[in-house]
């Protein structure tokens, strides 16, 4: 059987983390068989988001993706709510 591995990113919003997919990332894990992974856009685990360009946090999503797809993903959705959906 050929098997194709395939992983969900999810991206948070401008206000958020990866705490809001908490629950949604279990149902896909547990029940879809997914491998889903998300991430902390640069500068939110700080109290204020400050000195940051848009570009970095473009940056680092497609670093993310670049990763999955060196660890052999073939099939990546991505999933982002509000500002990371953008």
């Amino acid at each position: 059987m050929f098997f194709r591995k395939k992983a969900i990113l999810m991206i948070h919003g401008f206000v958020g983390g990866c705490y809001d997919f908490d629950n949604f990332q279990n149902e896909l894990q547990t029940y879809k068989k997914f491998d889903v992974f998300t991430f902390t856009l640069p500068a939110h685990n700080q109290f204020i988001v400050n000195n940051v360009k848009h570009k970095e946090w473009l940056d680092e999503s497609i670093n993310q993706i670049e990763f999955l797809i060196n660890h052999g993903y073939k099939e990546i959705y991505l999933i982002g709510h509000s500002m990371g959906g953008v």
